[in-house]
């Protein structure tokens, strides 16, 4: 962050209340994941263990306070922003709910609401953010995806009508935003600066301890979850590809796609879990106890050809 090492003792206060609220999004993140893709087959005993580990995420949210805390007046502009947003995203994830009696008014606008709370926190937080900082280039990375996937979903609709014209201008403007966010993360793999930048921060954690360890563990912790995020990109490029040149197996391409997001959304939280434990500890913040529900979700490509064997 820019206005890291003026007073170090704010900059760890930060990184604390900033990591406990995106370790509450992640917390949240897994319960949904992994609800999403088993509700037909969880039981009363598993719902409410998930239901538990959700207030978990609550909790770990509520304990953030940013207007107790003894920080410079940009340290808790960016947190406040962070904060609105993961607000946002949690609530969505909240499994309490029977999301399926919402109608689609309802939860269109909630989407809408998280987009808006999103595409300002991004804002925010990126006046603050070095360009060079990993993070920066996921922020990147993030918006021209959700801007792909938004074509994508008009595309999907344009094929239905075989309007021929529209969906070639379409596919040009995806493909070329899905590159985009795919070139942002190959930016955050070899960019010098970022590594330094990476460092930096790791150095502000650890009081300036630096381990071999720690500086394997957390460089490998953040570039395996940019290398999964770029699979994920790199998955829905392979599908409107594939879309644009099928035939007949346009629904063969869906279930391939949905097999490979599920896997790389798992293997996503499962790093973001594990890398915000590993900042807690070196803080020497208190960490829950928890499953790690994406865990259940990861399949292997055989798991996938036997289960459509089955089916």
């Amino acid at each position: 962050m820019k206005f890291f090492n003026k007073n170090i003792k704010h900059d760890r206060e930060f990184i604390e209340l900033q990591t406990k609220l995106n370790f509450s999004y992640w917390i949240a993140s897994d319960i949904d994941h992994f609800y999403e893709s088993n509700k037909k087959n969880i039981n009363k005993y598993e719902f409410m263990k998930l239901t538990k580990q959700y207030q978990k995420s609550l909790d770990m949210f509520n304990s953030v306070d940013i207007e107790g805390s003894n920080i410079s007046t940009e340290h808790k502009s960016a947190l406040y922003a962070l904060r609105a947003f993961v607000k946002s995203c949690i609530e969505l994830c909240d499994i309490k709910d029977d999301r399926s009696l919402l109608d689609s008014e309802t939860f269109e606008i909630n989407i809408l609401q998280t987009i808006q709370i999103e595409k300002e926190f991004h804002k925010i937080f990126l006046s603050y953010l070095h360009p060079d900082e990993m993070e920066a280039f996921i922020i990147k990375s993030y918006v021209f995806f959700e801007k792909g996937c938004e074509l994508l979903t008009e595309l999907i609709s344009e094929t239905e009508l075989n309007n021929q014209e529209q969906i070639k201008k379409l596919s040009e403007k995806i493909l070329m935003n899905f590159k985009h966010s795919r070139e942002a993360l190959d930016q955050a793999l070899s960019n010098t600066n970022t590594f330094e930048l990476m460092l930096d921060e790791l150095s502000i954690i650890t009081k300036g301890d630096l381990t071999e360890a720690d500086v394997k563990d957390f460089s490998n912790l953040n570039t395996d979850y940019i290398k999964y995020w770029k699979e994920h990109v790199m998955a829905y490029e392979r599908y409107c590809l594939n879309l644009l040149n099928e035939d007949e197996e346009g629904g063969c391409h869906l279930e391939v796609l949905d097999f490979e997001i599920n896997n790389y959304l798992g293997f996503i939280n499962i790093l973001a879990i594990k890398l915000n434990k590993f900042v807690l500890s070196k803080l020497d913040a208190q960490i829950p106890s928890l499953e790690v529900y994406s865990k259940r979700v990861v399949k292997s490509p055989i798991d996938y050809i036997e289960n459509k064997r089955i089916h």
